[in-house]
């Protein structure tokens, strides 16, 4: 079943509140093999971000939501 109108605008009314981006720039080269070795590793390159978000985090001792 697709996705509703009034569930588009929950969803988008709930990243506006409580979800931010964060980016980084690194050289077309390195992206480039960034992207290969998630495909390598069966994996997304958004997996493996949030994956460094959440180590750095533990690794600093805070406390995650």
């Amino acid at each position: 079943m697709p996705e509703s109108e009034a569930q588009r605008r929950a969803k988008k009314k709930y990243d506006a509140e409580k979800m931010t981006t964060v980016t980084c720039r690194i050289s077309a080269r390195k992206a480039e093999q960034f992207t290969a070795a998630c495909a390598q590793l069966h994996t997304t390159k958004y997996a493996v971000l949030k994956e460094a978000v959440e180590q750095t985090i533990r690794k600093a001792g805070s406390p995650e939501e």
